[in-house]
């Protein structure tokens, strides 16, 4: 895989930055384990993905609502590079 230095999601509303190493639930030293990470969101509504990036098929899924601010995100068990992505609906 690639190693990205900066993900910039961007919608017409709204940009989330963050730096891949902030979140080291992603390392090697979690894989074959579940974990978590937080992410600070605009109130709305968000559709969210765990895509196996080997296969490119969904893991899991999820529609939710949030206020807005901290957000916690659980990952699935992951034994390959997952992609978690977000939408706001």
């Amino acid at each position: 895989g690639e190693s990205f230095d900066e993900y910039v999601q961007t919608d017409t509303v709204n940009t989330i930055n963050f730096q891949i190493d902030e979140f080291p639930c992603f390392s090697d030293v979690y894989k074959g384990l579940q974990t978590e990470f937080s992410v600070n969101l605009p109130e709305g509504k968000y559709a969210a993905e765990w895509i196996n990036t080997a296969s490119l098929k969904v893991v899991s899924s999820e529609v939710f609502e949030h206020k807005g601010g901290e957000k916690t995100i659980d990952t699935p068990v992951f034994n390959y590079d997952v992609l978690y992505y977000l939408k706001r609906i």
